[in-house]
C-alpha cells in the first residue's frame, strides 16, 4: 500500500490520513521510501504521548532491520 503524495515545489511528500484504516501501512510505506511524513487528521485521534512513541519506536524497528542499499 503506497501512501498518497502530494507536491510542493519539486517534491513529493508522502500524506497520511491517520484516519484511514491502513494508516499503519501507509505510515511504513512512507518512512520506508521516503524518510519523512506529513500527518493528516491527528488531532481527530485521542493518542497519547505513549501510543506517538510506541508507533515511532515500531517504525524505527522496522528500518533498522532493513539491509542499507
Amino acid at each position: 500500500m503506497i501512501a498518497r503524495t502530494e507536491e510542493v515545489g519539486s517534491v513529493k511528500i508522502p500524506v497520511v490520513d491517520l484516519t484511514s484504516p491502513d494508516a499503519a501501512k501507509k505510515l511504513l510505506d512512507a518512512a520506508t521510501n521516503y524518510g519523512f511524513i506529513f500527518v493528516k487528521h491527528v488531532g481527530e485521534l485521542e493518542l497519547t504521548t505513549s501510543d506517538v512513541n510506541a508507533m515511532f519506536d515500531t517504525v524505527g524497528r522496522r528500518l533498522n532491520v532493513r539491509p542499507i542499499s
